[in-house]
């Protein structure tokens, strides 16, 4: 059976349930009728409660199996920006300037257009919203990734769709090489929709702000134990990023160094963070 055909007969019997509901105001059963209605409503609730507590069980198993299955996906807009930012070099500048186009001017729509292809527009449409609401550093994460056809509305589940989105936000703001400037403002001279579009003139605006880390929070030195505790436990870890980068950070001894970044759950950020020393607080804090 279909998901619509459920949602039809669920809404069917809600329905139903809604119409009797004033119609018992002008009841005057038996004993033996009052006894039936008692335990049709108790049944009634239960088979409500039960429906819930399925629906939201489902519910739960497939954001894990899309999490799941897009974890090829997230993987290879991580590699994607490590790329760029190693080697300074746009390899896949085609798809970057069709998303961006797509992205800021949205699908074409014709009057020849069915209603099967009109319906994956719209849903095409609010993708693309979604992912202009998305930071100037999500935007192009997204952009260098992933070409238009794939995620088109009715190419991509929206579940898997939304665990990419989720996560296509960069740790801190990159410093972008030259060349996504460069190319952004040769698209806004190549396409005349670009040129009046509101939100592409303050996504082109935000290139000229200086990068700044996207999140707010306080930063702990860790001792390499409760890493390791932390490590052990799979179910709180997820990505792992190294980075190594060209020019020599502020260290105690001046020398150069690598970096990893662990991904963990929020309870095992907590639990670090009270094992830890704090270094530096939160801007609310200090």
């Amino acid at each position: 059976m279909s998901a619509n055909s459920v949602v039809s007969q669920l809404r069917g019997l809600l329905e139903k349930a809604e119409q009797i509901l004033p119609k018992l105001t002008k009841l005057y059963p038996t004993e033996e009728q009052w006894t039936a209605l008692s335990d049709l409503s108790r049944g009634l609730s239960a088979a409500g409660t039960a429906i819930g507590d399925r629906v939201q069980q489902l519910k739960n198993t497939r954001e894990h199996r899309a999490w799941k299955e897009s974890e090829k996906h997230r993987l290879h807009a991580l590699a994607c920006v490590g790329d760029l930012l190693t080697s300074n070099r746009l390899k896949q500048a085609t798809i970057f300037r069709r998303n961006i186009v797509a992205i800021f001017e949205g699908p074409k729509h014709s009057l020849f257009d069915s209603d099967d292809v009109r319906v994956r527009k719209e849903a095409t449409q609010r993708r693309c919203e979604q992912i202009r609401d998305t930071s100037h550093d999500g935007v192009i994460s997204w952009a260098i990734a992933f070409a238009p056809s794939l995620w088109a509305g009715g190419a991509m589940a929206n579940d898997i769709f939304s665990c990419i989105l989720d996560s296509i936000e960069p740790d801190q703001s990159p410093p972008w090489p030259s060349v996504i400037r460069t190319t952004l403002q040769m698209l806004q001279e190549d396409e005349p929709r670009l040129q009046n579009s509101p939100d592409f003139g303050k996504f082109l605006a935000g290139q000229e702000e200086e990068p700044s880390n996207t999140y707010q929070g306080g930063v702990f030195i860790v001792h390499k134990e409760d890493v390791r505790y932390a490590l052990s436990l799979d179910q709180h870890v997820w990505e792992i990023w190294l980075t190594n980068p060209e020019q020599r950070y502020n260290t105690y001894d001046g020398m150069k160094r690598s970096f990893l970044t662990l991904w963990v759950s929020e309870e095992m950020g907590e639990e670090l963070g009270r094992r830890g020393k704090l270094m530096v607080a939160n801007k609310d804090t200090v």
